[in-house]
């Protein structure tokens, strides 16, 4: 069936003092001041519909309590808000760590406080992603010798 007529196409007029990111979407993120454990509660909800295991669901919240500890320990304060969150606590979290565990353990610790703070930037919760700077620690596995089959005299 052909149109007849006329057709015409009327583009929305752009909203003034709307302020739109990359994406093109307006982030409602930033307005609200949200608490660093308000965060961890919706980034705990999102893990859970993924389907993650109990096992690592209990490892998030463990390592997280154990940084919000550290944090009223050291810097005086539990929680952070949203726009609060630098790298700064979470390298002197690291360095922290360094004295007191192996590596292999605080890049188990990293991996989880980095799939936090890179989901609260991909909701727009942080304007800066900063996970790259919270590197791994080098493993030292180079230096042990494995016992394989044709080193091994009974």
């Amino acid at each position: 069936m052909a149109l007849k007529g006329k057709v015409e196409c009327k583009r929305p007029k752009k909203k003034v003092g709307t302020r739109k990111y990359a994406s093109g979407r307006f982030n409602t993120n930033s307005i609200r001041e949200i608490g660093m454990s308000e965060l961890f509660d919706k980034f705990m909800v999102v893990k859970k519909s993924e389907g993650l295991a109990r096992k690592t669901m209990a490892d998030y919240v463990t390592h997280f309590d154990w940084f919000c500890n550290w944090l009223e320990e050291h810097k005086g304060v539990r929680d952070l808000l949203h726009n609060e969150i630098t790298s700064e606590p979470f390298i002197d979290y690291i360095r922290f760590m360094i004295d007191k565990l192996m590596n292999s353990t605080i890049n188990i610790r990293i991996r989880t406080v980095r799939a936090f703070l890179r989901w609260c930037y991909n909701e727009d919760y942080l304007t800066k992603p900063f996970t790259k700077s919270l590197n791994l620690l080098s493993s030292h596995l180079s230096k042990l010798k494995l016992l394989l089959p044709m080193n091994y005299n009974a």
